[in-house]
C-alpha cells in the first residue's frame, strides 16, 4: 500500500479498528492493517484486502476465515461487516482482490 492508500483506507473506518471500532488501545501507534482475507489465503495486503486492525483483533483473527471469526466475536456488527464488504468492494467477501 502507498501512503495515500493506507491514509485514505484509515479514514474509510474513521481511523479505528473495521473490526470492533475501537481504536488499538495497546500503543500509541495506528492500528496495523490486517488482511482481511489471511495470505494462507492466497491473498496479499493490497487495497482491497486491507483493513485497519486493533492490536486483540489483529492477534486473534491472525490466519482465520473472516465470516467465521467476525460473526462469532461479541463485538459483531451486521452493519460493520457490510460496510467492510463495500469499502472494500466485495461482493462476497471470498472474492479475491488483485489491487
Amino acid at each position: 500500500l502507498t501512503a495515500d492508500q493506507d491514509r485514505q483506507r484509515r479514514e474509510d473506518f474513521d481511523c479505528a479498528c473495521a473490526y470492533c471500532g475501537q481504536p488499538d488501545l495497546v500503543s500509541s501507534k495506528k492500528p496495523p492493517m490486517d488482511h482481511f482475507l489471511p495470505l494462507s489465503f492466497g491473498n496479499a495486503l493490497t487495497l482491497g484486502n486491507a483493513v485497519p486492525a486493533c492490536h486483540a483483533c489483529n492477534t486473534s483473527k491472525i490466519d482465520a476465515d473472516p465470516w467465521i471469526w467476525y460473526s462469532r466475536q461479541s463485538f459483531f456488527s451486521q452493519e460493520r461487516w457490510d460496510r467492510m464488504l463495500m469499502v472494500l468492494g466485495k461482493e462476497d467477501y471470498r472474492q479475491m482482490t488483485l489491487i
